[in-house]
């Protein structure tokens, strides 16, 4: 029976949810209290520890707004220096406000001379 078992969890496929889909689990068990989290653990094809964790941050789910961009996000991550995030955020919103052509190119020399002006030192643009 445990060899079963073992064989079933070894199956499985790695799967991570996007916070669109943890808030949607959420839901489901606000809606109904009665489902068990490993009938949640089917339905979203993850794991009843991942269902539980998902579960007990139900109050950061619920409270994301669905039209968020980061919500289809997988991992919900702070930008590694944030004022050089904030500094090209401001610089593309003008460059788009004067109908400005951006390419990858111009955005990686516009980040490398942010992190130049901010001090940081151990940016490096990939």
């Amino acid at each position: 029976m445990s060899e079963n078992l073992n064989t079933k969890k070894r199956n499985l496929k790695r799967n991570a949810l996007t916070g669109e889909q943890k808030k949607k689990l959420c839901l489901k068990k606000q809606m109904n209290p009665k489902i068990t989290g490993i009938d949640l653990a089917r339905e979203f094809s993850i794991g009843e520890g991942t269902v539980s964790g998902i579960l007990r941050e139900k109050d950061k789910w619920l409270s994301i707004d669905s039209d968020m961009p980061k919500l289809s996000l997988k991992k919900q991550r702070p930008p590694a220096w944030p004022q050089l995030e904030e500094s090209l955020s401001i610089w593309m919103d003008q460059a788009i406000r004067y109908n400005r052509t951006i390419s990858g190119h111009i955005m990686k020399e516009k980040a490398r001379r942010f992190a130049e002006l901010l001090q940081i030192n151990n940016f490096r643009v990939v």
